[in-house]
């Protein structure tokens, strides 16, 4: 990857534990008293892991069958997972719910609390149960209205048996919410609930202030779901296995047709720069038909560029590429990276990803095992290869220098594995046993820091 960005120090999930530390003492609280819930929802597996790994361990989701397909497995891997369903829930999916979740924060309606209460004696499992207000009266939301929440808890109580623990709200988008949580907190201590959840990325800190004992938060620990017409993805160019052009069509006119299908105008398009960082000439009004491979890819680069992107990723960029076409797809990425354009490429040629990126992060089996600038990693641990006139004598003072296992023969030389030495000292010690030393070369690839550290993780 070559890049000017810097190195993020703090996980989104720690940014959000302090924003809620802090909150809690500017109210006076113990932090202990409140609960993260994350937010799970449309994000998959792999996302959740990364948050589990770190620490958290209290989820929560919109709707039953999402939930249904992705975290049994989840929750049979993790111990101690807490899955909260603060979404709408459906009389006949009471069954399910109770099944799967820890806590249901959208109690609303009398017909779900008596499915719930047949399933929870029927499972003899007690989810902990929330009543979701409407505080703002909003005809599309769910939620029980302020004024009826009173009659609707004793409902609960008294004819269906249900724990209710607290109260849940969602004020209305476009409305200060702390009337909301004030209402909200209000309603509880009239009818003796300890709990109250509220508050979501944009305003879980004002919601703690109001009594919070549970915040809802999932953008500011996953991020935004990528949909299309996602500003952002203005800001983003790719080039992913490989480019696909229509061909009778010229280099010019697919690039157009490409813009337009965007819904964009083509006066917004960066076709002349982009063209001039390809570096296609006059080929670019030919059909792409007649194009070799390596100008397919170019064509694809320029493509990428055309919105002006911050951020370019390419994946595998000189695949079926000559070594000539090879050599020059491998300086245009440079000359990118010259113009201030972050680069991420993917590739599994690890002599490519050497001679090309500033910094490089190497993954097995979708876990980072290891990141740093290029230097640094080829750098911590360096080999060297030497031709000596006596082989015999090199092999026995350098293995005394380095190991036993640490010299070996190739080709007309040895190679030699450092660990804490230098070149230097592999030359005094050749030097002092009278043997002549005609070439010394350092021999530590990308490709063997890759191959030693997915060897060393998956041994241990």
């Amino acid at each position: 990857m070559m890049s000017g960005a810097t190195n993020v120090l703090e996980t989104p999930l720690a940014k959000v534990r302090d924003q809620i530390a802090h909150a809690c003492a500017e109210a006076r609280r113990d932090p202990a008293s409140v609960t993260l819930v994350a937010i799970s929802k449309t994000f998959g597996a792999d996302a959740i892991e990364r948050v589990i790994a770190a620490g958290q361990r209290v989820f929560g989701e919109n709707r039953v069958q999402e939930a249904k397909a992705k975290w049994p497995p989840l929750k049979q891997h993790h111990g101690g997972i807490d899955l909260h369903l603060v979404g709408s829930l459906q009389s006949n999916k009471a069954k399910e719910a109770v099944a799967l979740f820890d806590a249901i924060h959208s109690v609303d309606r009398s017909s779900l609390a008596e499915a719930l209460s047949k399933e929870i004696a029927r499972q003899g499992r007690t989810p902990t149960l929330f009543v979701e207000i409407n505080t703002g009266a909003e005809p599309q939301k769910a939620g029980v209205l302020p004024e009826e929440t009173d009659a609707f808890l004793k409902a609960c109580r008294e004819r269906y048996g249900l724990a209710i623990a607290g109260l849940m709200c969602l004020p209305p988008a476009h409305e200060p919410p702390a009337p909301h949580f004030a209402l909200t907190a209000k309603i509880a201590r009239r009818n003796g609930l300890s709990l109250l959840s509220m508050g979501m990325s944009a305003d879980f800190p004002l919601a703690i202030e109001f009594g919070a004992t549970h915040v809802r938060v999932g953008t500011a620990i996953f991020g935004e779901t990528m949909r299309p017409g996602h500003p952002v993805l203005a800001r983003v160019g790719t080039l992913v296995e490989g480019p696909r052009f229509v061909p009778h069509l010229s280099g010019l006119d697919n690039l157009r047709l490409y813009w337009r299908a965007g819904g964009r105008p083509l006066s917004e398009a960066n076709i002349d720069e982009a063209l001039a960082v390809a570096e296609l000439g006059d080929a670019v009004h030919r059909p792409v038909k007649t194009y070799s491979q390596g100008m397919r890819q170019r064509l694809g680069i320029a493509q990428a560029l055309l919105g002006q992107p911050e951020l370019l990723i390419l994946d595998e960029p000189t695949n079926g590429l000559d070594p000539q076409q090879m050599f020059e797809m491998r300086q245009l990425i440079r000359s990118l990276a010259g113009r201030g354009i972050t680069v991420l490429l993917s590739s599994h040629l690890l002599g490519e990803v050497e001679q090309v990126c500033t910094h490089a992060a190497i993954m097995d089996r979708g876990h980072l095992v290891a990141a740093g600038t290029v230097a640094e990693l080829i750098g911590a641990s360096p080999t060297v290869y030497v031709e000596v006139d006596d082989a015999a004598t090199a092999t026995r003072v350098l293995r005394a220098l380095a190991g036993p296992d640490a010299v070996r023969t190739e080709g007309t030389g040895l190679v030699i594995d450092l660990d804490g030495s230098g070149p230097s000292d592999v030359a005094a010690v050749l030097v002092d046993a009278g043997v002549g030393l005609q070439a010394m070369t350092p021999r530590r690839h990308l490709e063997d820091v890759f191959l030693g550290l997915i060897e060393d993780g998956r041994a241990s």
